[in-house]
Parts: structure tokens; sequence; C-alpha cells
């Protein structure tokens, strides 16, 4: 998930750099820590309205779960989060 921009690491999903580029086109360098800030900020979130979804209507979940989460985290598509 670590993407090199302008020669240092951020922690942003190709995907998402791609969108934030068309935005600001050759001036998304500049702003690269804020993506990587909302990124974060938005999978945290997104991993805590899945965690109280799962523990009010999906209790038996379990492993399954794990395996989201970890997609969710920026894990690779189609691997376990288990292991």
């Amino acid at each position: 998930m670590t993407v090199q921009i302008d020669g240092d690491d951020y922690e942003i999903t190709p995907d998402v750099w791609e969108v934030f580029k068309g935005w600001y086109g050759d001036k998304a360098y500049r702003h690269a820590d804020f993506v990587e800030g909302i990124e974060c900020a938005v999978r945290s979130q997104v991993e805590a309205a899945l965690k109280a979804k799962a523990a009010k209507d999906w209790p038996g979940i379990g492993d399954f779960l794990v395996d989201i989460i970890y997609v969710v985290r920026g894990g690779e598509d189609g691997e376990s989060g288990e292991g």
C-alpha cells in the first residue's frame, strides 16, 4: 500500500492517489501527507463501523470479519488476514 511520491513513501493506495492526482494535477505531491491522513482516517472509521455492525447484527461472522478488516486496513484483495 506504500506509494512513493516525489522521493518519499506514503501509506496511500494507488487508486486513492490517482483520484487525488486527477484533482490537483502536477501539484498533488505537495498534499500527499494530507491524502495519507484522510485515507487513514476513513479506513479507521470504516473499520469501527464494520465492527459495530458485526457486534449488533452479525454475531456469527467470526473469521470472515477478520478478513474484511484486513482488506479495509489495506491488505491485498483475496489474501487472508490470518496467519
